[in-house]
């Protein structure tokens, strides 16, 4: 199975302006591994293309490290794969 992730826009303010990177690279890791290990998230196989997808959005603890925000947003996605929000 192929999949193609596009994620056109993450709005994050008042972050330390190095840890959007550091947000990112933590989701890219986190989703890769729900992707890849399907079974592992719940995630249901579904087939076709899905324009869009709202993830709809998180709370954070004040001061939340990056690594656990990109967890957060990851596991946010992979809730709206499965048909669910947060």
């Amino acid at each position: 199975m192929e999949i193609e992730l596009h994620i056109e826009e993450l709005l994050l303010d008042g972050f330390d302006p190095f840890d959007p990177y550091r947000i990112a690279d933590e989701l890219r890791r986190a989703l890769t591994l729900a992707l890849t290990e399907p079974h592992k998230n719940h995630i249901e196989p579904r087939e076709g293309k899905v324009d869009r997808l709202d993830a709809g959005s998180i709370t954070l603890q004040k001061d939340a490290p990056a690594r656990q925000v990109g967890r957060q947003v990851a596991g946010a996605i992979v809730d709206a794969l499965n048909g669910s929000t947060r």
